[in-house]
């Protein structure tokens, strides 16, 4: 019996005092570590409810303190962004505000909007509230930052005193970095010219809501370890949101469809690879079949047959020649290329003479214009380099006959 009083004390000794100090922890670690405290206040403090009327004493069932507990996990978890002192939250901006913002950002529009929003985010964020205040009330810690957030959560005219205007093109602007240091961020201060760039909104791919960028910081510290993926995010808009990350199926299905373009590529270079491998080994397969039929009804005569001497001479003999036709072949198409050059010297003087020219002078010019223009018309093509003819319709060069 003695021992049942005496942990019936501890408790009670636990539940008067605040255990906690404000100034050691963000939103996001009061929640997460003192979930049990949040859960007792709810059980044991009056319910304000409509379900229960005018009831003056009514208390919330243990059922009801789970489902804020849980509504709470969804967006409140770790790395989220309410990593954030509470003296800070409140400093920028007022306990309504904070919770209207919260209710606007998670709670989803209904299927008629005109009927508003879902209503399940804000009451759980003012039952925390609601419990961060009456801790605040307890004794504790007595540090500055503690008592400094005590009294803006016991004294709401003072909360709110450094407010900021937030950017008007992605709704946030708190979030502000050097290019490249941190991931959540929504906008960048450019080294060269000192200004603040806004990164702009994008659009969840999940629950197709609008946010800054620095509400998708989670994504881009994973894309950051997976460079291969940033480009298939980036050009199929898969953009997933922080509060999405957090369902673990959701976030399966972004990983399939982000690697679901390098499993194609995969797919399709294994295909062209045996598709490769089997046009080589038919043609090895035909090449063998014709070379065996080839062996097979060629016929040789001994008498016929040369000595590696002779075969190497008749070698020899066939590159002299082959170099003595390619040097004539040279000589032509340099003569030919001289005597083009030569007559489009003289039209080019009789054209800046202003002299009448003929038909064949001015196609001339006209292809030697087309040539240097860098024109891609097959139909400009000679056989020697010395005759240019023209088609009288369209002006251009007639193909060789």
């Amino acid at each position: 019996m003695s021992s049942i009083v005496v942990e019936a004390a501890g408790a009670v000794g636990i539940y008067s005092r605040r255990v906690f100090c404000f100034s050691e922890h963000t939103l996001e670690s009061l929640f997460l570590k003192h979930k049990d405290l949040l859960q007792h206040y709810m059980m044991h403090a009056t319910c304000k409810s409509t379900r229960y009327g005018l009831a003056p004493k009514a208390t919330m069932q243990w059922k009801s303190c789970r489902t804020y507990i849980s509504t709470l996990s969804n967006v409140v978890c770790k790395g989220s962004e309410f990593s954030v002192a509470l003296s800070e939250i409140l400093i920028e901006t007022t306990e309504e505000q904070f919770i209207r913002e919260q209710h606007l950002t998670f709670d989803k529009v209904k299927r008629s909007r005109r009927s508003g929003r879902l209503n399940i985010y804000q009451p759980a964020f003012r039952k925390l509230f609601e419990w961060l205040k009456h801790e605040a009330r307890k004794q504790g810690c007595s540090c500055t930052d503690c008592l400094r957030t005590c009294d803006l959560l016991l004294s709401p005219e003072k909360q709110a005193e450094e407010q900021r205007a937030c950017c008007r093109n992605c709704g946030c602007g708190h979030h502000y970095t050097m290019v490249g240091r941190c991931s959540r961020t929504c906008h960048v201060m450019d080294p060269r010219s000192g200004r603040m760039t806004c990164l702009g909104r994008r659009q969840c791919m999940s629950c197709l809501r609008y946010f800054p960028n620095c509400r998708f910081h989670r994504m881009i510290e994973i894309l950051k370890g997976r460079p291969e993926l940033k480009e298939t995010v980036s050009a199929g808009r898969l953009f997933l949101c922080n509060f999405c990350f957090v369902n673990k199926t959701l976030q399966h299905q972004w990983y399939r469809e982000a690697r679901r373009p390098l499993e194609l590529g995969k797919e399709r270079l294994e295909r062209g690879i045996r598709k490769i491998a089997l046009k080589e080994v038919s043609e090895k397969k035909l090449l063998k079949e014709m070379r065996d039929q080839s062996y097979a009804s060629v016929k040789v005569d001994k008498e016929e047959l040369l000595t590696h001497r002779q075969v190497a001479g008749l070698m020899q003999t066939a590159d002299e020649n082959i170099d003595k036709i390619s040097a004539l072949l040279q000589k032509k198409k340099l003569k030919s290329a001289e005597g083009f050059l030569g007559c489009l010297d003289e039209v080019l003087t009789n054209m800046c003479l202003q002299r009448p020219m003929q038909r064949p002078e001015r196609d001339l010019i006209l292809a030697a214009t087309r040539y240097h223009v860098g024109s891609n018309d097959a139909t400009l093509k000679t056989d020697d380099c010395g005759n240019v003819v023209v088609d009288r319709k369209r002006r251009k060069v007639a193909p060789s006959q």
